[in-house]
């Protein structure tokens, strides 16, 4: 397969532009951030959505992960096809929008269950309120999203000649700011327990 031109490009060039790489290293953070706020969000869904899952209430909190890890197993050559048919600017553009239509189907799921608490199915002696299935729905786009940003972002730092670095390095920095988004986000959840304890208490 013929490699996009933007790709040869970026193997001969060397940049001394840090923006373009800060700008890839900002994005790793959120998906560090937002595939950490995935496993965070299981126990509130569990209490919101799954209150009258009955015996079923684990199987169905396994989902949210379930779901999200399913759309790195169907989608993960997918950003590898669109960095060799559109380029890596393009690709991580559409990794992007499936990242804001997760975060979509997350905000619509809790309208909708606020909306709409009537609409449900029962499996068995589990009722599932509607709005569940948009949440897992979203957990898949996101984790298409994570799939394909980081088939993408990989590569493109390592070809990315900024000058004063080697390859190793940026990938290193890359692994290092994804790890301390994953850090971040249980500490920002329990600031909004902890904010939400409060606000009920006083």
């Amino acid at each position: 397969m013929i490699a996009n031109s933007d790709i040869k490009k970026l193997d001969t060039k060397t940049n001394t532009s840090i923006f373009p790489f800060a700008i890839i290293t900002f994005i790793y953070f959120i998906v560090g951030f937002l595939t950490t706020v995935n496993e965070q969000l299981q126990a509130p869904l569990k209490f919101t959505f799954l209150s009258h899952a009955g015996s079923l209430k684990n199987t169905f909190t396994t989902l949210i992960s379930f779901f999200f890890f399913l759309g790195y197993l169907l989608n993960g050559t997918l950003g590898s096809k669109w960095v060799n048919a559109f380029g890596y600017k393009n690709t991580i553009l559409r990794g992007l929008l499936f990242m804001i239509s997760g975060l979509f189907m997350y905000l619509f799921s809790s309208w909708f269950g606020s909306q709409y608490p009537t609409v449900e199915f029962g499996i068995g002696d589990a009722i599932i309120p509607f709005g569940f299935i948009i949440f897992v729905t979203g957990s898949y786009l996101m984790g298409t999203s994570a799939a394909i940003i980081q088939v993408v972002v990989n590569p493109y730092a390592a070809s990315y000649q900024l000058k004063g670095t080697q390859p190793v390095q940026r990938l290193n920095i890359l692994t290092a700011i994804n790890s301390i988004g994953n850090y971040f986000c249980p500490i920002l959840r329990y600031c909004c327990d902890v904010q939400w304890y409060f606000d009920r208490k006083y």
